[in-house]
């Protein structure tokens, strides 16, 4: 709902400007009235498009006031998803922070991104994008991916932005 007034709004206002800028006359005229045909396009949009889809029965809209019931199921899953990012995020940041004091590197010299992925509701690493940047040309890459894959047994790939 809130989405529609905003739209209503922006119309309303860009109308308000291109009728304002324009040059007197005829010309402002039209322009006027495209541009109430715009905000009531707007308008009744929403309505149309409600109207043209409802072939159902009269019972159905007795069902327009009611709640709909959410499915946990889909809360828990964003849940399950966001948890495993953060983590996979959180992994990421101190393996970085361990690599920077380990090969002397600056914060912008490279960054690291883990493939995780969930095995019987377990989080496990499938592999490792090691992205080196143009500041860290001067590291040595085999060294950085042997202490990756030591340090997390998966696959490391190197790539240079």
């Amino acid at each position: 709902m809130k989405e529609y007034f905003v739209g209503i709004i922006a119309v309303v206002f860009v109308g308000g400007m291109i009728v304002s800028i324009a040059p007197g006359g005829t010309t402002q005229k039209y322009l006027r009235l495209l541009c109430g045909l715009s905000v009531m396009a707007c308008i009744v949009m929403p309505a149309v498009s409600f109207f043209k889809g409802c072939g159902a029965p009269i019972e159905t809209w007795g069902d327009l006031g009611e709640i709909e019931e959410y499915d946990e199921s889909k809360y828990v899953e964003i849940y399950n998803n966001s948890l495993r990012e953060a983590g996979a995020q959180n992994a990421e940041n101190i393996i970085k922070n361990d690599m920077l004091k380990e090969f002397n590197a600056d914060e912008q010299d490279f960054d690291i991104r883990l493939d995780n992925e969930i095995i019987s509701d377990e989080i496990y690493i499938s592999g490792i994008l090691l992205e080196i940047h143009p500041s860290g040309v001067a590291l040595d890459p085999r060294q950085m991916k042997k202490y990756l894959e030591d340090r997390l047994e998966c696959p490391c790939t190197i790539v240079y932005s």
